[in-house]
């Protein structure tokens, strides 16, 4: 139901689009934080970056990009013995995200969208061990497959255009499980783990030539 929904809306704005006026490359970068805990302190390194090409329909007001992704969300924790663990949800694939803009002629822009993201998921875990007065040393490094999944992140924008583009500020919801990869580790060092959450996230967005 998933997929036939995301085809026939993919379908849908690349007709509204097949006579828009203009289309350039976007770049999106963005810090991730699990909605469960988002000033805690135990997430760890959790960024993503959007690659990709966007379009824009004769009147600025209705746009959709469709861009290839690469999300890492990570995740730490103290274990006995002078141990440490260090690991991540790696979560990559391909993204169609619709959006409107409120007011296209202004020269600061608001805008919501809604993204459908279709990807692989990887687990990666490390195991340090503390060696005080010393370098710590590795004791484990695993990657594991955690299969395929679909996704949605609604965002509100704040875009400031320029001569050959623009750049701004997302602020968005993400459905992504945070321990989707991290729950399919196994290990002689700490139990299986049951890490769900879904995400929040801030980034910064560059669109040319729109």
């Amino acid at each position: 139901m998933r997929a036939t929904l995301l085809t026939l809306i993919t379908c849908l704005f690349f007709v509204q689009f097949s006579k828009a006026q203009s289309g350039g490359f976007v770049i999106k970068l963005r810090t991730i934080r699990p909605s469960t805990h988002v000033f805690g302190d135990s997430s760890n390194g959790s960024v993503g970056v959007s690659l990709g090409y966007g379009k824009v329909s004769k009147d600025g007001r209705l746009g959709v990009d469709l861009t290839a992704f690469g999300d890492i969300l990570g995740y730490k924790f103290d274990l006995p013995n002078d141990r440490n663990f260090d690991g991540s949800t790696i979560y990559t694939g391909i993204a169609i995200t619709p959006r409107y803009c409120f007011n296209p002629d202004d020269d600061v822009q608001f805008s919501v969208s809604l993204s459908f993201k279709t990807g692989y998921n990887y687990g990666s875990g490390i195991v340090n061990q503390y060696n005080f007065g010393s370098d710590d040393r590795q004791i484990e490094n695993q990657t594991v497959k955690a299969g395929y999944s679909m996704e949605y992140s609604p965002a509100i924008s704040i875009g400031f255009p320029f001569e050959t583009g623009s750049v701004g500020l997302d602020i968005g919801y993400d459905s992504t499980d945070y321990g989707r990869g991290i729950n399919k580790l196994r290990s002689k060092y700490y139990p299986p783990l049951n890490i769900h959450s879904d995400c929040m996230y801030v980034g910064v967005f560059f669109r040319f030539g729109h």
